[in-house]
């Protein structure tokens, strides 16, 4: 959830007043918009009319959410009552003001995240201000993303990666984080976008073959390059996955080659 300054301040002073574990909470009142919530949030305290909630598919896909209605009239969500696994974040757009209650989890934090290549909409597990770590339960692999919200943001969509000026971006490369280190403030859940990754590699038949994981719906580019050093990319294959995973065969022999490099990007 991204605040504006007065509701940081009504979340900052109720923080103030004395917690008991199981029991404690503290309450922030939202304004109509797009904005992201933990998953320690109370769902039985969301009661605006005509709320949306909108919770990503997993595993991630172009555009991949799950859309639930809340029913002001009858009380209940369509088409069901949202779940969540710990750590989960979820985006909800009430057309009216509502109060969010927070309380402070009675269960250990479940580490470390499954993150998958795309886009992972995750908090933490406690209400503290937190790191990519304390999120995660890992360390960042290289050229990881961490979007957070741009404070006074309206437009929720696109969702990055495509790029929105509705996001902060930190990015993990050479073993720190750029342009800073990303902390998420209590009750924020953030994005956190996963580089594709090629797995399985293997020579079958003479030819170089490998597993990509990467987001569906994106389109992504396979290149290869014959050094490290000073490398030339050239395209090997363009492709739009349409589940998680795509099978690559470089079409070129080994022995035609002395070595290759492979990368996948979006």
């Amino acid at each position: 959830m991204k605040t504006n300054p007065i509701l940081l301040a009504l979340i900052e002073a109720s923080l103030l007043f004395p917690l008991t574990l199981g029991a404690a909470q503290f309450c922030t009142n939202v304004p109509a918009g797009g904005y992201w919530v933990p998953g320690t949030v109370n769902l039985d305290m969301i009661y605006p009319p005509l709320t949306q909630l909108f919770r990503c598919i997993h595993p991630p896909t172009a555009g991949g959410f799950t859309v639930y209605n809340f029913d002001d009239l009858d009380f209940v969500w369509t088409p069901n009552k949202p779940s969540h696994f710990p750590g989960e974040g979820f985006m909800i757009m009430p057309t009216d003001s509502v109060t969010l209650c927070f309380p402070d989890p009675t269960q250990s934090p479940v580490l470390p995240l499954t993150l998958y290549p795309g886009i992972n909409l995750v908090c933490c597990q406690s209400n503290i201000p937190a790191t990519y770590e304390q999120i995660v339960g890992a360390p960042p692999a290289q050229g990881t993303r961490l979007l957070r919200r741009q404070a006074g943001a309206t437009n929720t969509f696109p969702i990055p990666p495509l790029g929105s000026s509705g996001y902060v971006t930190y990015t993990y490369l050479g073993g720190a984080w750029s342009p800073t280190t990303p902390i998420a403030g209590v009750g924020e859940a953030v994005f956190i976008y996963i580089t594709p990754s090629i797995q399985s590699a293997a020579i079958v038949n003479g030819r170089m073959q490998f597993e990509v994981y990467s987001l569906a719906g994106y389109q992504m580019t396979i290149e290869w390059a014959g050094s490290l050093t000073a490398p030339q990319w050239q395209t090997l294959t363009t492709v739009t996955p349409v589940g998680g995973v795509t099978h690559v065969t470089d079409p070129d022999p080994i022995s035609a080659h002395a070595g290759r490099y492979y990368r996948a990007r979006l």
